[in-house]
């Protein structure tokens, strides 16, 4: 279960409670530990984007120049649903996707389940005007396999040979476990790693880098000096 140190914030928080509320007096009430799953989970992804994937950092500080290590977010992901999914599996990966500013493919089987009804049910609560949601065969879906950047799946067992044959064609990589509660790892599949090298030293000279340590320094001395010195 993750822990999550400190309070967030997001809209959708209230709304779980109030599913939560709903399934304590009946309505959907086997959704309920779906529910509290997704609390939980909305949390830790909200604070690991916050903390760890929202933030450019600079490992190495090397002396004139900038190595900058950050995350992007995928422009569009594939998510497959179908009527064996639960409620936590389809509703964390539509968070996950939209806290890290991902657009979603949602192809959903024509098969009828009380998830499927739940997921229309509240569509125009989870969606974003840039997602787009259908009812598809997997011959159709794998249509989308061009427009977009990764595949989603809550299980291996659930790919086909032919889909793993059509995303091999354009080298697209498929997702296939269950989403998970945490944020530092479930977070990952809807982001890329960049790295920016950059010199900002010519033959050694720092340039206004280098004014600004210098200012720095001198203004360290200055506080140091007076504070052993006081005028």
């Amino acid at each position: 279960m993750p822990t999550i140190p400190k309070k967030v914030t997001y809209p959708l928080l209230s709304k779980i409670d109030e599913w939560i509320n709903n399934a304590n007096k009946g309505l959907y009430a086997g959704f309920a530990n779906d529910f509290a799953k997704l609390k939980v989970s909305l949390k830790s992804y909200l604070y690991n984007y916050e903390t760890e994937f929202s933030i450019e950092k600079d490992y190495f500080h090397i002396r004139g120049e900038d190595n900058i290590f950050r995350y992007l977010p995928l422009d569009r992901v594939a998510f497959c649903v179908d009527k064996s999914n639960t409620v936590f599996e389809i509703v964390s990966r539509i968070l996950a996707a939209h806290i890290c500013g991902v657009k979603l493919y949602i192809s959903v089987d024509f098969a009828e389940s009380e998830t499927i009804g739940f997921l229309f049910e509240n569509r125009d609560t989870l969606l974003k005007h840039t997602d787009f949601i259908t009812r598809e065969n997997e011959k159709n879906f794998v249509k989308c396999f061009a427009d977009v950047e990764r595949i989603i799946y809550s299980d291996l067992n659930k790919v086909s040979s032919f889909v793993f044959t059509e995303a091999a064609k354009i080298a697209k990589f498929i997702v296939r476990q269950k989403p998970m509660m945490e944020g530092r790892l479930e977070l990952l599949n809807y982001l890329k790693e960049q790295t920016i090298s950059y010199s900002y030293h010519r033959y050694g000279n720092l340039g206004d880098r280098g004014i600004d340590r210098q200012q720095i320094q001198l203004k360290e001395l200055f506080t140091l000096e007076l504070s052993l010195h006081p005028l």
